[in-house]
Protein backbone atom coordinates (compact mmCIF):
# COMPACT_ATOMS: atom_id res chain seq x y z
CA UNK A 1 0.00 0.00 0.00
CA UNK A 2 1.18 3.34 -0.68
CA UNK A 3 0.51 6.97 -0.38
CA UNK A 4 0.70 9.66 -3.13
CA UNK A 5 3.40 12.44 -1.83
CA UNK A 6 4.76 15.49 -3.60
CA UNK A 7 8.16 13.81 -3.52
CA UNK A 8 6.66 10.56 -5.12
CA UNK A 9 4.59 7.22 -3.69
CA UNK A 10 5.48 6.45 0.33
CA UNK A 11 4.90 2.84 1.30
CA UNK A 12 3.03 2.44 4.26
CA UNK A 13 2.15 -1.43 4.21
CA UNK A 14 1.69 -4.77 2.84
CA UNK A 15 0.49 -8.32 3.56
CA UNK A 16 0.35 -12.03 2.04
CA UNK A 17 -1.11 -15.14 2.57
CA UNK A 18 0.59 -18.47 1.50
CA UNK A 19 -1.75 -20.72 2.75
CA UNK A 20 -3.14 -23.64 0.14
CA UNK A 21 -6.20 -24.47 -0.51
CA UNK A 22 -6.92 -20.93 0.97
CA UNK A 23 -10.68 -19.70 -0.05
CA UNK A 24 -10.49 -16.05 1.26
CA UNK A 25 -7.54 -13.71 0.35
CA UNK A 26 -9.10 -11.40 3.78
CA UNK A 27 -5.10 -12.27 5.18
CA UNK A 28 -3.38 -11.08 2.20
CA UNK A 29 -4.58 -7.53 2.97
CA UNK A 30 -2.12 -4.88 3.77
CA UNK A 31 -3.49 -2.80 6.97
CA UNK A 32 -2.45 0.36 7.82
CA UNK A 33 -4.07 2.76 10.54
CA UNK A 34 -5.16 5.84 8.79
CA UNK A 35 -6.28 8.72 11.61
CA UNK A 36 -5.80 12.37 11.33
CA UNK A 37 -3.16 12.51 8.55
CA UNK A 38 -5.33 14.33 5.89
CA UNK A 39 -6.68 13.99 2.21
CA UNK A 40 -4.25 12.06 0.15
CA UNK A 41 -4.75 9.39 -3.00
CA UNK A 42 -4.24 6.05 -1.46
CA UNK A 43 -2.56 2.95 -4.02
CA UNK A 44 -2.93 -0.78 -3.63
CA UNK A 45 -1.40 -3.35 -5.79
CA UNK A 46 -1.65 -7.35 -5.80
CA UNK A 47 -0.29 -10.03 -6.93
CA UNK A 48 -2.57 -13.81 -7.47
CA UNK A 49 -1.18 -16.73 -8.57
CA UNK A 50 -2.69 -20.20 -8.15
CA UNK A 51 -1.90 -23.96 -8.47
CA UNK A 52 -4.99 -26.22 -10.31
CA UNK A 53 -5.16 -29.30 -12.22
CA UNK A 54 -1.21 -29.04 -12.83
CA UNK A 55 -1.82 -25.69 -14.12
CA UNK A 56 -0.28 -22.38 -12.42
CA UNK A 57 -2.33 -19.35 -13.41
CA UNK A 58 -1.53 -15.75 -12.21
CA UNK A 59 -3.16 -12.44 -11.95
CA UNK A 60 -3.49 -9.18 -10.47
CA UNK A 61 -5.19 -6.07 -9.94
CA UNK A 62 -4.14 -2.44 -8.88
CA UNK A 63 -6.36 0.18 -7.34
CA UNK A 64 -6.53 3.61 -6.25
CA UNK A 65 -8.99 6.41 -3.96
CA UNK A 66 -8.07 9.29 -2.58
CA UNK A 67 -10.11 10.28 0.46
CA UNK A 68 -9.63 12.30 3.55
CA UNK A 69 -8.58 10.06 6.88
Amino acid sequence: MYRGRWYGPEYLASGSNFRNYATSSNDAVARWRCAGVGIYTYETDSNHSAFDGGQWYYGGTTNNARFNC
